[in-house]
């Protein structure tokens, strides 16, 4: 009588580790590639002279990121910058207004939850009359699976420091 009593114990406690079939949750598989698209609009901000003869500008980047980890991506960024000559300045020059194309390293760190991303940019930015080294730094807010809102600071070091406030909308592919 023991020795069944036992024997159903230990069939017992076998049986209870065993599980048939049972699903186990997928884990999410990130694409190891990112391209995203953006279009910003600002103002400059700061004192420069360069700030007295522009008054705000249009941007547009395109950029390839390349996931590292979950939360951390690093790519590059080609981008276009148009800043409108500002009409009512003082200065006895007239610069004209103000292109930029850029070509810079970019990386992105998202939060746990993949909703707020910061970032930055830098890189060399070539104007019609001269260039200069470009940073960016930016935050951003996921509005949807493709797409989000960019707030960013651009500043531009040539001869004069060129450096705008911008707020856009980006996509991603």
């Amino acid at each position: 009588m023991i020795k069944n009593f036992l024997t159903i114990i230990f069939l017992v406690t076998c049986c209870l580790g065993a599980y048939a079939q049972e699903e186990q949750p997928e884990e999410e598989t990130l694409d190891p590639y990112e391209f995203r698209a953006a279009f910003s609009v600002g103002g400059t901000v700061g004192g420069d002279y360069a700030n007295e003869v522009f008054s705000t500008n249009a941007a547009f980047d395109v950029t390839y990121l390349y996931n590292l980890t979950k939360d951390l991506k690093v790519g590059g960024t080609l981008g276009a910058m148009y800043a409108f000559q500002n009409n009512s300045s003082n200065t006895l020059i007239k610069e004209g207004d103000g292109k930029f194309v850029s070509f810079a390293g970019t990386f992105r760190f998202h939060t746990d939850n993949d909703k707020f991303h910061v970032g930055g940019d830098a890189g060399y930015a070539y104007g019609l009359d001269e260039g200069g080294f470009l940073y960016r730094l930016r935050l951003g807010m996921q509005v949807s699976k493709c797409s989000g809102i960019v707030a960013s600071y651009t500043e531009v070091m040539d001869t004069y420091s060129y450096s705008a406030v911008n707020i856009g909308y980006e996509f991603t592919f």
